[in-house]
């Protein structure tokens, strides 16, 4: 995994807007052919605890910022 070293946040589209979640990218996993950061490892914000998680390539997220709002 290549560390994010900077806060950067991710939505992804729910249903309805309440349903919208917001991920906090931690780090990238590489391509396997170039070695450049290509899909991101994050957490799910105001969620349970869990462990980082690769997210989908075909989901389709909307890039917010270094804030969540």
């Amino acid at each position: 995994m290549i560390p994010q070293h900077f806060p950067l946040y991710l939505r992804e589209a729910g249903a309805a807007a309440r349903d919208d979640k917001v991920w906090l990218v931690v780090g990238w996993m590489p391509d396997k052919v170039s070695g450049l950061p290509r899909q991101p490892v994050a957490l799910l914000c105001d969620g349970d605890v869990e462990e980082p998680r690769v997210l989908e390539q075909t989901t389709v997220f909307r890039v917010i910022g270094h804030n969540r709002h």
